[in-house]
């Protein structure tokens, strides 16, 4: 099964393969993994990814003093979860070039944000100008 725009409501509502657990590495590492592969087409260009079983993130990284404006978790996590994806692989950057793959990332987190999150269009924009802002040291690494 492929997770689209169109169906990631009814996958998010449902016993699907989108589960995670979490990590406790340490203090200043924790993080959650999937539980399953999961197959996603990309809003921007119809291209499917996999997201393999075991990859870790970080839900969505905000400093501790946002979490009352900007939690690290929500409904939007679909988005955040693909996103830490196209960071982690630099998904077409050696196409791109690092600055329009990380663009692109970022813009597809809003796209699955404002799909899952589509009531808080305030905060899927905060978000997406976090990561423009301040993401660029975490793409590198």
């Amino acid at each position: 099964m492929i997770i689209t725009k169109n169906n990631i409501i009814e996958h998010l509502n449902g016993n699907t393969p989108l589960s995670f657990s979490y990590v406790f590495r340490s203090e200043k590492d924790k993080g959650f993994i999937s539980n399953h592969e999961v197959k996603v087409e990309l809003i921007q260009n119809g291209e499917i990814i996999t997201i393999p079983k075991g990859m870790y993130w970080d839900l969505s990284s905000v400093p501790k003093i946002l979490w009352p404006v900007l939690p690290p978790y929500g409904d939007f996590l679909f988005g955040a979860k693909v996103h830490d994806y196209l960071y982690r692989y630099q998904h077409h950057a050696d196409q791109m070039g690092l600055y329009e793959a990380r663009k692109f990332a970022d813009r597809e987190m809003l796209l699955w944000s404002d799909i899952t999150n589509g009531g808080r269009k305030i905060d899927n924009r905060l978000r997406y100008r976090a990561c423009r802002m301040f993401g660029a040291k975490a793409y590198r690494t």
